[in-house]
């Protein structure tokens, strides 16, 4: 067995040196592809049930409780509101559509990386899954923090929030050890709590009704001010796009469902279509409680119309309905995160240690290290700082990933057993919006975003560092 091209010489030393290699490759794993890689393999117990509820668990978050506030200082109108929220929902299903014909095509576990790595190669594999990674660890800090924030504001609990954030890390990473059963369980159940807890605020404020005007402040002058139309539904989008964003955590599960071909698709469509149709009863419920001035005035909307709704008891409901809606998004992005890295070790693209599999058949080595890595930024303190630069990441992973399928299907690369609709238009318009967004961002922020932009062009040199010490082949 060659390793890396180089053929040894001489009967004993070749000898030694085969040993050394065959050693070598079973410990780092060089091999190419993931599907000719024999390392323990995930099971296969996943079907289209916890692909549409981790998809909701993942997308619908802080963000609704919060946006509407956002883009009512942005908007002067219900209709103009309404529309952007739809059309936000309809490109994040367009969106669905083409992740579901590249995880379809290319089913393996680690999602984005995956797909990005299969399509073009170990080099741009290994920036999409670092990149990948970078973000999600990140972002499971700053989950943990707002869900001890809720807790310590509930309880009044004398702890750090640091240290609480990772404890709470470090036991749903702990539930997750002992195989996907359970964490389908639980998946479940918090997401269903979540979407449960939405629509009782729903109904209650459609069955309240306007409210008294006395019960507002003045209308006074929005925290946003754009200059022109445009700018007000740029920025609208941007702000709703991410609300959405998410939406993609089926496809990290793709080689533990037992269907990918079929349930992956349907999760992420009918998924999409789900939180599309929360977003928008959210903000419909919303614009019938409360005047737009009054909404634009609030840094957490849903929280406003509660205190309208409820009263006294308005905190609490609003609190316990927060760590829900947190955790479940917490509990998905925990699950997934160590799949990127599974992926990418199995491929040689990262350390050996995380290709394992536990007897539960759980990514064992790969969840430890991700659960240490959003613990540190948890405790570091300096995790805001990532998720502010983690906003050009989010956006290169998505852009990867539809790039991927418009390269693939174009140069006929693989199987398609589902084909996205609008090919090659849908798939174009996307990176398209896409590159919009990055744009709009670099204008606003091009601090944070040049950071971001930094690190993802230094995978680029690590990832030649590691070929060089023979980490990847």
């Amino acid at each position: 067995m060659a390793l890396n091209g180089i053929r040894p010489e001489g009967g004993k030393r070749e000898s030694r040196f085969r040993c050394v290699t065959i050693i070598f490759d079973i410990i780092i794993t060089e091999k190419k592809s993931m599907g000719k890689v024999k390392t323990p393999a995930l099971l296969r117990v996943l079907g289209i049930g916890f692909g549409i509820a981790i998809l909701v668990g993942n997308s619908v978050g802080i963000g609704i409780l919060r946006m509407p506030g956002t883009i009512a200082s942005y908007l002067n109108g219900e209709w103009p509101i309404m529309a952007l929220w739809a059309l936000g929902g309809l490109l994040s299903l367009i969106g669905a559509t083409i992740y579901g014909e590249a995880s379809a095509a290319y089913p393996y576990s680690g999602g984005p990386y995956a797909i990005s790595e299969h399509v073009f190669g170990a080099g741009p594999g290994f920036t999409v899954g670092c990149c990948d990674w970078i973000l999600n660890t990140s972002g499971n800090a700053a989950l943990a923090i707002a869900a001890s924030e809720y807790f310590i504001t509930l309880t009044g609990a004398g702890i750090s929030k640091a240290v609480l954030a990772s404890l709470i890390i470090i036991a749903l990473s702990a539930i997750q050890w002992f195989g996907m059963e359970s964490s389908k369980v639980i998946q479940h159940s918090l997401s269903i709590l979540k979407t449960l807890g939405l629509l009782f605020l729903v109904a209650a404020f459609f069955m309240h009704g306007r409210a008294t005007g006395a019960a507002y402040p003045a209308p006074a002058v929005a925290a946003h001010s754009p200059v022109t139309i445009f700018g007000a539904i740029v920025l609208s989008f941007r702000a709703i796009f991410f609300t959405y964003a998410g939406w993609n955590a089926p496809v990290y599960f793709s080689e533990e469902n037992k269907y990918p071909a079929r349930n992956i698709p349907r999760s992420l469509i009918w998924g999409v279509t789900g939180i599309s149709a929360i977003y928008l009863l959210v903000n419909a419920s919303l614009l019938y409680l409360m005047p737009i001035s009054a909404i634009a005035n609030s840094r957490l909307a849903v929280a406003e119309g509660s205190d309208i709704v409820f009263g006294a008891h308005a905190r609490l409901i609003v609190t316990v309905i927060s760590i829900i809606i947190v955790l479940s998004g917490l509990y998905p992005s925990i699950l997934y995160a160590p799949r990127i890295i599974f992926g990418m070790s199995r491929s040689g693209l990262f350390f050996p240690f995380a290709a394992g599999v536990n007897k539960y058949f759980i990514p064992g080595g790969a969840l430890i290290a991700s659960a240490v890595i959003a613990v540190l930024f948890a405790l570091s303190g300096t995790f805001e700082f990532v998720i502010a630069v983690t906003t050009f990441l989010f956006l290169f992973v998505d852009t990867s990933v539809y790039a991927a399928a418009l390269y693939s299907r174009m140069n006929q690369k693989a199987a398609f057993p589902y084909h996205a609709p609008g090919y090659p238009i849908a798939h174009i318009f996307m990176i398209l919006v896409n590159i919009a967004l990055v744009a709009s961002i670099f204008a606003e922020d091009p601090h944070s975003s040049t950071y971001g932009a930094l690190i993802a062009f230094a995978t680029v040199p690590l990832y030649f560092f590691y070929k060089k010490m023979r980490v990847i082949g």
